[in-house]
């Protein structure tokens, strides 16, 4: 879903009227606010990609 958003602004962005674009993406109980700065192109947040796979997190990582 981010690359989709990502895309979508990237082709919205610059005809934009108004100084700030903000969007929604919901799937399922995730929610992620996008806001699109016309003056810099920025798109916030910043993209972050997927965790490798073969990743093997430490025991006690969910114990804080």
């Amino acid at each position: 879903m981010d690359t989709q958003m990502r895309q979508r602004y990237d082709q919205m962005l610059h005809e934009c009227p108004i100084p700030r674009l903000y969007g929604l993406s919901l799937l399922g109980t995730s929610l992620r606010v996008y806001c699109g700065d016309k003056a810099t192109c920025e798109v916030t947040p910043h993209f972050v990609g997927r965790p490798n796979v073969h990743r093997i997190l430490p025991p006690d990582f969910l114990e804080g």
